[in-house]
């Protein structure tokens, strides 16, 4: 699989031999959120998001930025098709609602990541082979491609505003949780990252990247 990339910073990969039990898979969930609040200095330095592979149609990838009102998403645990403004507005209502609520001045859950793409005149995201979007960091991933605990194999894509570094080290600090957290050897498949005109931009993972002890992953090179 390659990755075109159009903006910012990004790394991918795929997992492979994958098995969760209920229990495991909720604690996947929230190593990813924990993830978001440390390494990724809550998704200011890097966003993560993981996708069943075997929900995508075959076929490349495109990391892009749209208009809000043309960036079209069925977002996570959502029923319905949403442009990117109809989503942002609907987030911050919820939110302010919430706050009233609760009677607290912060915001929570995705809803504390809208300051980071508000007044924005396009929305980063990730296109399917098809031109279906699948990830719009840092708010939500869509629902189309949303792991479960039958997933099997993974595609994990770090994005960054900040460098490329900043990809790698979330995305290494996420397949050390995964290796932990599972009993069985993990199979990782390189994904490779070129720029509209093709020119390799990096290869996730290198021969150089995954030197840790605590599980087994064999990487295939492509």
């Amino acid at each position: 699989m390659r990755a075109t990339l159009n903006t910012e910073f990004l790394v991918a990969c795929l997992v492979s031999n994958v098995t969760f039990t209920e229990e495991t898979f909720k604690k996947f969930i929230q190593i990813q959120n924990k993830l978001h609040e440390t390494v990724c200095s809550k998704r200011n330095l890097a966003t993560i998001a993981t996708h069943d592979f075997n929900k995508l149609p075959p076929g490349n990838l495109e990391y892009t930025t749209l208009p809000p009102t043309e960036l079209q998403i069925k977002p996570l645990n959502r029923t319905k098709v949403m442009t990117g403004a109809e989503l942002f507005s609907r987030l911050q209502t919820e939110a302010n609602n919430l706050r009233k609520e609760k009677k607290r001045n912060a915001y929570s859950g995705i809803h504390r990541y809208l300051y980071l793409i508000e007044g924005h005149p396009k929305y980063p995201c990730l296109l399917n082979s098809e031109g279906v979007v699948i990830s719009f960091p840092p708010i939500t991933n869509s629902e189309v491609s949303k792991i479960d605990v039958g997933t099997k194999t993974i595609l994990v894509e770090v994005t960054s505003s900040e460098s490329l570094h900043s990809c790698k080290v979330a995305m290494e600090a996420l397949l050390k949780e995964l290796v932990l957290l599972v009993t069985q050897d993990l199979e990782v498949t390189q994904v490779r990252t070129t720029d509209p005109q093709g020119t390799l931009k990096v290869v996730y993972p290198s021969k150089t990247d995954l030197k840790f002890e605590g599980g087994v992953i064999k990487t295939v090179m492509v």
